[in-house]
């Protein structure tokens, strides 16, 4: 089974390299580590109220509650399927990145419907393929996500590169 702490690791290697936990500006506000003041600001006022020393036990719980815990990705056999499953999900959404789990599932010979919920058969079929074709195809799955986001909007289509390696890492 997987674990939440490599997986957070994981996921922060792309939101916040250098592990500052700083309170920085971005196209969709201010974020520490990731965790966006439009998107979330209850949590984002809790976590910015902290001393920068206080902030990464609160960055970790806030990732493992919204998004480790709904996606049941402890329950995921390949701890490199969960790290990546996460990562999309904080950057794309939990329905997305159930949706392309789901995808990959069935060009793995899985057969889930791809709805976005992670439940008892799509966590079957993840645990039933093969983790290194399941992380292949997630990541053409993700790198295909990227391209058409970028295509319908444009105003974006600088994100690409970053998004790219993100999905290939």
């Amino acid at each position: 089974m997987s674990a939440f702490m490599p997986a957070f690791d994981f996921l922060m290697d792309s939101e916040d390299p250098k592990r500052e936990f700083q309170c920085v500006p971005d196209n969709k506000g201010l974020v520490i580590s990731g965790v966006n003041s439009l998107e979330w600001p209850d949590d984002f006022k809790a976590i910015n109220a902290l001393p920068v020393h206080g902030r990464p036990f609160a960055v970790a719980a806030f990732y493992q509650k919204n998004y480790w815990n709904p996606l049941l990705l402890a329950q995921i056999n390949s701890q490199d399927i969960a790290n990546r499953v996460l990562d999309q999900s904080v950057n794309g959404g939990n329905s997305s990145a159930v949706s392309m789990l789901q995808n990959a599932c069935g060009f793995c010979g899985q057969t889930v419907t791809a709805d976005g919920v992670m439940g008892p058969n799509t966590l079957a079929a993840v645990n039933a393929c093969d983790p290194v074709a399941l992380l292949d195809q997630y990541r053409q799955e993700r790198l295909h996500h990227y391209v058409a986001v970028a295509a319908a909007h444009p105003e974006w289509s600088s994100d690409l590169a970053g998004w790219e390696a993100r999905a290939l890492r």
